[in-house]
């Protein structure tokens, strides 16, 4: 056993302090780092009260949904006015978002990736979920997967990027199927039969609208065991920033039906999923 000498045992009470001072230091060099400026979060809640707002507001209440007294919005009001960022009517004197901020949001609209925002949103996802994603798009023939990101619990299903899969049989379709114009839905269940899990008759209106009540009623729809034995499937609606139906995600795992139910642990993982990045897309639910 080798003996550790003197010296050293007699510095190291010194080493200890000096290192705890040096974590102290560096703790607050970090806390500085991530302070941001009081006065911009604060005049910002006027911009997030604007752009709550349906309408234009008197500064009593502008202030009032920002949360300060009114004297102490002005000067922000005054500055961001410079910026034209904010426009007052002269007439009835209520306060509105102005032409800067429709060019910050124009901006914002056009750097939006839906693809790159769902695929963020599914990888934040805690290690070792029992289940996989799939981020699909309208495509040319239909319903088309273009992401799967697997999980690393067994799963015997893989649908590579290009699948196209049935508007009918899997909760995927079902989800594009409630939210399609008529027209568009009408012409691409002829092809249903040539898709992934197509069926080879093609469903009677009363199915059809049975489907579509279905999946707008509860916000999701499901697949348990139809297109593969022993796995579950969770499918929801991700919308744009003017309500349309931009893409969807599906959460799939070995189950059963209780997997599938409104207040299971699935259905809710995916609703909030899909409503974070709907969120990000500029969409505002009811």
């Amino acid at each position: 056993m080798e003996v550790i000498p003197s010296w050293q045992l007699e510095c190291l009470p010194v080493l200890i302090v000096w290192c705890d001072r040096a974590l102290r230091v560096m703790g607050r060099v970090m806390v500085r780092k991530q302070r941001g400026v009081q006065s911009l979060e604060a005049g910002g809640q006027l911009l997030l009260a604007l752009a709550r707002s349906s309408t234009a507001l008197p500064l009593k209440d502008l202030a009032r949904e920002a949360k300060m007294t009114p004297a102490r919005a002005h000067p922000y009001l005054v500055s961001f006015g410079k910026l034209n960022l904010i426009e007052q009517d002269p007439v009835s004197g209520c306060y509105d978002l102005g032409t800067q901020a429709l060019h910050v949001g124009l901006a914002t609209l056009k750097r939006l990736s839906p693809i790159k925002i769902a695929r963020e949103e599914l990888e934040r996802r805690e290690e070792g979920s029992q289940y996989s994603s799939i981020i699909s798009i309208w495509g040319n023939l239909g319903p088309t997967t273009v992401s799967f990101l697997e999980t690393n619990y067994p799963l015997s299903i893989y649908l590579r990027p290009g699948t196209v899969v049935s508007l009918l049989t899997t909760a995927t379709g079902k989800v594009f199927a409630a939210h399609l114009p008529k027209a568009v839905l009408k012409q691409s269940l002829k092809l249903d039969s040539q898709r992934y899990g197509g069926r080879p008759k093609p469903a009677t209106k009363a199915e059809l609208d049975e489907i579509i009540k279905e999946v707008r009623s509860v916000g999701f729809s499901t697949n348990v065991g139809v297109t593969t034995p022993g796995v579950v499937a969770v499918s929801a609606p991700v919308f744009s920033h003017d309500g349309h139906l931009e893409l969807v995600i599906t959460f799939i795992k070995p189950g059963t039906s209780a997997d599938t139910q409104p207040e299971s642990e699935l259905v809710q993982n995916v609703k909030t999923c899909a409503a974070r990045i709907s969120e990000r897309m500029g969409h505002q639910s009811a």
